[in-house]
């Protein structure tokens, strides 16, 4: 509580007095997070948000793991009111941060939540796609495309926008640039769900021949797709 007797006017402060009120800020959201008193969690995450953007590097990357742990604890409170707070806020503040706007993205591509936007993602998960690090240093895009290189995230989650904007065959085509960039076995039933739904949209002879050739291999026992059978 002390922090808040201070000062208003944060031209009276340098920026080394403005990082103890935002490490202050963090150290108490954390706190909270560990104690599950997520509303001052909440409310101190608030007021970091208002203070000036930093340029410390370590102290933003830790803000930025906080608001993920924070979203994380109201999503599993299905409180999608906070969520979409946290991730459209931070994005503001932090609009060039992976995670941050991975959460935002999700948010807007949730079919069943009240903030269903695929238009509003379209331009996020975009951008998304060109943060990965392989993609910045690639000196081909076309290449890294075609390759297993990067995160098969961002091209999933604009398989899906281009789905529901009702553009199967590109929607398709990203679906398989997805599913090229898992590397580690795991069950994603996602991918298989949302062929099933390409193949129930769509009119196209050629792209359901595809869909049903992709979804026979779910049942491959080939290594780099027995974990999404």
């Amino acid at each position: 509580r002390c922090l808040y007797l201070l000062p208003q006017d944060l031209k009276e402060y340098n920026d080394d007095d403005l990082n103890i009120a935002r490490e202050t800020h963090l150290q108490l959201i954390q706190i909270s997070i560990e104690e599950g008193n997520l509303e001052p969690a909440k409310h101190e995450l608030e007021r970091f948000l208002s203070l000036p953007l930093t340029d410390n590097k370590k102290l933003n990357e830790r803000a930025v793991s906080i608001m993920n742990q924070l979203f994380t604890q109201f999503h599993n409170l299905n409180d999608l009111t906070t969520c979409m707070w946290i991730s459209q806020t931070a994005a503001k503040v932090y609009p060039d941060d992976y995670s941050i706007l991975i959460l935002y993205a999700y948010m807007l591509l949730s079919r069943n939540g009240p903030y269903f936007d695929p238009l509003k993602a379209f331009s996020i998960v975009s951008k998304i796609s060109r943060l990965d690090k392989e993609y910045i240093k690639a000196s081909n895009i076309l290449d890294y495309i075609q390759s297993d290189k990067g995160d098969f995230l961002p091209w999933f989650m604009l398989a899906e926008t281009y789905f529901y904007l009702g553009e199967y065959n590109i929607s398709f085509d990203l679906l398989e640039v997805s599913m090229r960039k898992v590397r580690s076995p795991f069950k994603c039933n996602e991918f298989s769900d949302l062929a099933v739904q390409l193949l129930r949209s769509s009119n196209d002879k050629a792209l359901i021949k595809n869909i049903e050739l992709l979804l026979s291999k779910f049942n491959d026992q080939s290594p780099q797709y027995s974990s999404l059978s």
